[in-house]
């Protein structure tokens, strides 16, 4: 759903756009991307253990410079629809760029336990158990939102130092 562009990198813009992985669903995973930028608008968000894309089931980090002063945010979707109230928020750093900045994210998603960390910086720590498995995507929203993601990779964390390339269609 969207413009996305498939290459080198991922990319979006313009209203509410939504891709997913092709074919994989998992219980336990890392989702490590090594390059995410916010070229233009305000917020993007990365789903894990999604299930139908038509109406997600799952859970979305999402990095959003129009949360309260900025916030990084965890949500659940249920039926097709965000869930409102978040299941957790962590304020931005004071004075944080959100901007042309590449950004490393890492979600590691462990049981029912999920861990943000931003450029190799753990930013938070959330435990809800309402889905335990589904797959990956990347969500944009705010009208003229851009936003560019690159280097994507699933680990398995119980298997050590083994990634899985992801495939977008």
């Amino acid at each position: 759903m969207g413009n996305w562009t498939v290459g080198d990198d991922i990319c979006d813009g313009v209203g509410e756009s939504r891709i997913f992985a092709d074919d994989f669903s998992g219980d336990d995973y890392f989702i490590i991307i090594n390059s995410a930028i916010l070229k233009s608008g305000y917020r993007y968000g990365v789903y894990f253990r999604a299930t139908d894309p038509n109406a997600v089931d799952g859970y979305i980090f999402q990095y959003d410079q129009k949360h309260e002063t900025g916030a990084f945010v965890f949500r659940k979707w249920l039926n097709g629809y965000e869930i409102w109230k978040p299941i957790a928020v962590a304020p931005a750093p004071p004075n944080y760029d959100w901007y042309n900045i590449d950004r490393q994210i890492q979600l590691n998603v462990i049981g029912d336990t999920f861990t943000l960390s931003i450029d190799g910086q753990e930013i938070m720590t959330v435990v809800d158990d309402t889905y335990s498995k589904g797959g990956i995507g990347f969500r944009t929203w705010s009208g003229e939102t851009k936003a560019c993601f690159s280097d994507i990779s699933i680990s398995n964390p119980k298997i050590i130092d083994t990634r899985e390339r992801i495939v977008f269609l």
